[in-house]
């Protein structure tokens, strides 16, 4: 997943993603599957207006959320934001050298395909050893490191999903509170309010100065600030505006973004106007509600 915390995907990226999910499904074999995701890609670029410079972030982005949603699973009722170590977990952090020197040999440029590669020349001894390693893993836990690596790529993704889910599917505002040791081996604690991106009340928000005063007045304070009118949903402090385009008689609806180009900008600020004063509405552009 991409380390910067801007690329989010929206309620609308993930609706469009939505569509493309059972041609990602239908795709059996890995280089289909990367074929599927290079062109996906390439359309979620397109369709919502991704700058050049930023079409690098979004990639791991796309492909972590094709493969959360898109794999062939049994419909579960409950969901779950834990990973299952699995065997190939640890081949993969065994024989990550190995596995990358297959990717560079011949027509082996597929990291499932270097994975098939290396599991099939095993020998006996390694794949003892590699056996008993995952059985302690699994009796006893994965090792600190393979932990701050798990964290670093899938905690804020899971923190950010179960604080989704929660308020979108039960009416619960859930900020956490999460404490771990980093890669530099510094124990970090943080909260976590990712609410305010999804329209919920978040706490630091609702509770600025919420590090001077004690916890109890902390919670209190974010309690009764419920009473007061929903906040809009914010991506670092500034606003979500959803804006619906006609594009070749095709609605979309991307975000607003500062970076636009100056004409699009002039002809949304114009439907504006227009709409409200009761003037003719340009077929680019019009805000709508989020």
């Amino acid at each position: 997943m991409s380390s910067d915390p801007s690329v989010v995907l929206s309620q609308p990226h993930r609706a469009w993603l939505q569509e493309h999910l059972t041609d990602f499904r239908n795709a059996d074999e890995p280089k289909a599957k990367d074929g599927v995701l290079k062109a996906v890609t390439s359309l979620f670029c397109k369709k919502f207006h991704i700058p050049e410079k930023d079409t690098k972030l979004w990639p791991q982005v796309i492909k972590d959320f094709m493969y959360l949603y898109g794999r062939q699973r049994e419909h579960r009722d409950l969901k779950r934001w834990t990973k299952e170590v699995k065997y190939r977990d640890v081949i993969a952090d065994y024989k990550a050298k190995e596995i990358s020197a297959a990717m560079a040999k011949g027509k082996i440029g597929t990291y499932q395909g270097a994975m098939k590669f290396v599991v099939d020349n095993l020998s006996a001894e390694e794949e003892k050893m590699l056996q008993a390693i995952f059985k302690s893993w699994t009796d006893n836990g994965v090792p600190l490191k393979k932990q701050q690596e798990i964290a670093a790529r899938y905690g804020a993704r899971y923190i950010r999903e179960f604080t989704d889910h929660m308020l979108a599917t039960c009416g619960i505002s859930c900020v956490v509170i999460a404490s771990s040791v980093t890669a530099d081996g510094q124990r970090a604690t943080l909260l976590h309010d990712y609410l305010p991106e999804y329209g919920g009340r978040g706490l630091v928000d609702a509770v600025p100065n919420y590090k001077d005063v004690k916890m109890s007045a902390a919670m209190n304070s974010w309690e009764l600030s419920f009473d007061e009118p929903a906040p809009p949903k914010v991506v670092k402090g500034q606003p979500r505006i959803l804006v619906e385009m006609n594009d070749k008689k095709q609605l979309m609806y991307p975000e607003y973004d500062p970076k636009w180009h100056s004409d699009t900008k002039k002809t949304l600020v114009r439907d504006i106007v227009n709409a409200t004063y009761g003037g003719p509405v340009h077929e680019l552009a019009r805000v709508t509600e989020d």
